[in-house]
């Protein structure tokens, strides 16, 4: 994935919201389990409509 892929390259104030947004694509489960997932340090960067977003992509029958 493209954000795997540039995470070396990040300033280090941007890698852990890297990891985050890393596992968000990489998630498969509902959006409420994703927010549990997520470090708590980082969910005040993190958007609710953002978890919404990745688990309706990973559970649309498209």
């Amino acid at each position: 994935m493209e954000i795997e892929e540039k995470k070396g390259k990040l300033k280090k104030r941007n890698r852990s919201r890297a990891l985050v947004l890393t596992k968000i694509v990489t998630f498969t489960g509902d959006a409420e389990t994703l927010r549990n997932e997520v470090d708590p340090s980082f969910k005040s960067k993190l958007r609710a409509t953002d978890c919404l977003r990745a688990a309706a992509a990973r559970t649309s029958p498209s």
